[in-house]
């Protein structure tokens, strides 16, 4: 349990669940979405292959209305606004 715990503390962001969970989507998909990095992270799979869902049809409904799709990595006061 305690390693569990601290596996999750690395990817905690001082201002929010939110960011909290883009970090580790983020980290998930520098790992090339394998589901063997949610095993070492203690991270439910489904979980995250459910995060990967809804942001494959967020994207796809960005440009099925032909919006703009921006990723603000190093901006995060404009991610907190969204």
């Amino acid at each position: 349990q305690q390693q569990a715990d601290a596996r999750k503390a690395a990817f905690m962001h001082p201002d929010g669940d939110h960011l909290t969970y883009l970090t580790l989507y983020r980290s998930w998909e520098q790992a090339r979405f394998a589901p063997s990095w949610c095993y070492t992270n203690y991270v439910n799979l489904r979980t995250m292959r459910q995060a990967k869902d809804i942001c494959g049809q967020l994207a796809e409904f960005m440009r099925r209305f032909k919006l703009p799709l921006v990723s603000s990595p190093k901006q995060l006061s404009l991610v907190r606004k969204a």
